[in-house]
């Protein structure tokens, strides 16, 4: 009656071999979906380097709107321009629909982030703006 019988040991081997099994395919799946997490997290990170790369510049973004405002067929337009640390805000009084087409397609076409842009239509081929452009 001392002895140990070996097919008890056998069954316990058997049943600490299932359990191992059971948990090593646990321990892959969670491995699986920490994988795609961090797939996802990475392309989102990318993302925004990318993004900080192009509006945290606040340098680069005042000299591109600078050189937009100085094109020489907006030369003649009256811009009142007040530059802050935070950005800047562009009025015109009275614009033509032509210098106003051009003006709109270098801003939009550029990445400047517009907080907040008001036209009103003075009459039908002038109009007057207001755009504060953050950095």
């Amino acid at each position: 009656m001392n002895r140990i019988n070996p097919l008890h040991i056998l069954a316990l081997l058997a049943v600490v071999l299932l359990f191992f099994i059971v948990k090593l395919n646990g321990a892959k799946s969670e491995f699986i979906h920490t994988e795609e997490n961090y797939k996802k997290v990475f392309n989102v990170a990318t993302q925004l380097k990318g993004l900080e790369d192009t509006y945290s510049n606040s340098k680069k973004q005042r000299k591109l709107l600078q050189k937009i405002l100085r094109n020489p067929s907006l030369h003649t337009l009256k811009v009142e321009e007040k530059f802050t640390n935070s950005g800047v805000i562009l009025k015109v009084k009275s614009i033509n629909k032509k210098s106003l087409n051009i003006l709109m397609t270098k801003i939009l076409n550029n990445s400047f982030n517009i907080s907040s842009f008001k036209i009103k239509r003075l009459n039908k081929t002038n109009a007057s703006f207001k755009m504060e452009i953050k950095w």
